[in-house]
């Protein structure tokens, strides 16, 4: 319930979003939105398996960083926007190099003091990965200062096989049912 109910329930009230579509390096693109708030510091929110920038959580972070003072990028992993991405290629758990091009693009663009990538779930298995992955040197000249990750899975298999449990089945369900629908699209 503490999941399922702010999913049906909970309204958050944003001010409106410019929107932004972010080259990829591999030619593709990703779709995002940005909150305006009062300094040059960043806050880059990426979602959970199958959720989006329109996800209540994903909101709901916005709100808060935006109440004190940040700028908020939230990101959509490719297909997750509502719009086909041009390359056949899908998200996955180890796609953080969307998330570097995320950085890059926002250093380019808005010239951040500080770029705090946060993510949940899967989103933030990618912040962690981008952390351990990118070379120290690419993490400092884009003003990459810290990192969020919330209620990361560190065991997919185990985190799958929880999936399959029979309280879980709605979650479950959802997410192949969302899945199945974007590779029938996508082919």
């Amino acid at each position: 319930m503490e999941t399922l109910g702010p999913y049906f329930f909970r309204r958050v009230q944003l001010p409106e979003s410019e929107k932004a579509e972010i080259p990829t390096a591999d030619g593709d693109f990703l779709d995002a939105e940005i909150w305006a708030g009062r300094g040059k510091d960043w806050i880059i929110l990426t979602h959970g398996l199958e959720g989006s920038s329109k996800a209540v959580y994903i909101r709901a972070a916005a709100k808060h960083f935006l109440s004190l003072g940040k700028n908020v990028l939230a990101w959509n992993l490719r297909a997750c926007s509502g719009r086909l991405n041009a390359k056949a290629r899908l998200y996955h758990s180890g796609s953080y190099l969307d998330l570097a091009d995320v950085i890059q693009y926002l250093h380019l663009q808005h010239q951040p003091e500080s770029v705090c990538p946060s993510g949940f779930s899967l989103g933030g298995n990618l912040c962690l990965l981008l952390l351990a992955c990118m070379p120290a040197e690419w993490l400092q000249d884009r003003k990459v200062m810290n990192a969020l990750a919330i209620s990361v899975p560190l065991n997919l298999a185990a985190s799958s096989g929880k999936l399959e449990l029979w309280q879980n089945l709605p979650y479950a369900y959802r997410f192949l049912q969302d899945l199945k629908a974007k590779i029938r699209w996508k082919s």
